[in-house]
């Protein structure tokens, strides 16, 4: 019985996230409604990110539950759909998307609700299915204007009733699992001198950099005539999910044959940037199958999530300020990203593809770095 409990649980975090998430990827079909020019609206997507690494660093010092915190930004979410119903101007659609992207606090609540619930190396297989929610969440926001007779604002309407009634149903039965920890100001300012925290933190900035630029502009790219390939959000969502699996159960794996969380992590996200490295010569490369097969493997970026997340949890398990301070160091990167995806598609092609490259090698050696970290485990 405890374990179906567990298993009810982690899937209802998945969808809880999935829903929050559909948010991300409906964006685009606003054009179409709003009067105002692609490169403008084009910022929606930088704005969701700077404010989802905001929400990082709110969760990290408000003093609720975890539980409470979700639960207050998903109303707060569901209110910021419903206002897409009477807003045309598209600098409200901006600020919109900034206040959604703030009330997205779901990743660092709902992953450390795994880790309560699931601990040691099937914390992997609790982090993948958490995580994967990201990406159902996409493909959902991406089709559920079609799923509705092609009306985006109807479809805000049913996400919005959806965000209230599975947020609620998961309050009600998770809030238990949470206990606010009150820590001092001297464990909240000595945690962010520690290095593993920044290159730990840094390595998954940048992973998380390809994964939300591509994820929220790959549409935008290929309407620039930036990239030429054959496939989009949904095949990239897929993947994702996919690559995310595969990752939390190779975790598991390699931990029940006695390998420490901490190796295992680091030489997953070290696949994880030579498999994003190949992704994008081949999407800038190449172009139709062939190119969407770099969009495949760029799926991989999702997969990073889950080394990055459990080791983070791993180490940081008796100290939450720790938890959401890296979270809130790597989640940067989803502003980072973006931004740069946004300014040099205004320069070409050739510049794009420079620019990341480089982007994704500063993450590879960051990674290598902490490869010769001694980490304390469990502290």
């Amino acid at each position: 019985m405890e374990y179906r409990d567990t298993v009810g649980k982690l899937v209802l975090d998945h969808i809880v996230m999935a829903v929050g998430f559909a948010t991300l990827t409906m964006y685009p079909y606003l054009a179409s409604t709003v009067q105002g020019e692609i490169d403008l609206l084009g910022w929606g997507m930088v704005l969701f990110m700077a404010g989802l690494s905001l929400a990082f660093l709110v969760a990290s010092i408000i003093p609720a539950k975890p539980s409470r915190i979700l639960l207050i930004s998903y109303i707060i979410l569901s209110i910021t759909c419903l206002a897409f119903l009477w807003v045309r101007d598209p600098y409200q659609v901006l600020a919109l998307r900034f206040l959604q992207g703030v009330s997205l606090t779901a990743i660092p609540v709902l992953v450390a609700h795994s880790n309560n619930l699931v601990g040691g190396s099937k914390g992997f297989i609790a982090s993948s299915i958490i995580l994967a929610g990201i990406f159902t969440g996409s493909i959902i926001g991406n089709n559920m204007v079609y799923w509705v007779g092609m009306d985006v604002r109807r479809a805000h309407v049913y996400l919005a009733v959806a965000i209230l009634v599975l947020v609620s149903a998961w309050f009600r039965v998770s809030d238990n699992d949470f206990t606010y920890v009150k820590q001092s100001g001297k464990a909240d300012t000595s945690v962010w001198l520690e290095p593993f925290l920044w290159f730990w933190g840094m390595s998954f900035h940048i992973i998380l950099g390809f994964l939300y630029g591509f994820l929220g502009l790959v549409e935008y790219l290929k309407d620039k005539g930036i990239i030429d390939i054959a496939f989009g959000v949904n095949e990239f969502s897929l993947a994702a999910i996919a690559w995310t699996l595969i990752a939390g159960f190779y975790g598991y794996y390699t931990g029940r044959r006695g390998s420490r969380v901490f190796d295992t992590s680091v030489n997953v996200m070290l696949l994880v940037y030579l498999g994003v490295l190949a992704g994008t010569i081949l999407v800038f490369g190449e172009t139709g199958v062939i190119g969407g097969m770099g969009l495949v493997l760029l799926g991989l970026t999702q997969a990073g999530g889950v080394p990055f997340w459990t080791l983070a949890s791993h180490v940081y398990s008796r100290r939450p300020s720790g938890l959401f301070a890296i979270g809130f160091i790597s989640n940067l990167g989803s502003l980072t990203g973006p931004f740069i995806i946004k300014v040099l598609a205004d320069y070409g092609s050739l510049q794009v593809f420079v620019g990341l490259m480089a982007y994704g090698l500063v993450g590879l050696v960051l990674t290598l770095i902490v490869k010769r970290m001694k980490c304390v485990e469990g502290r």
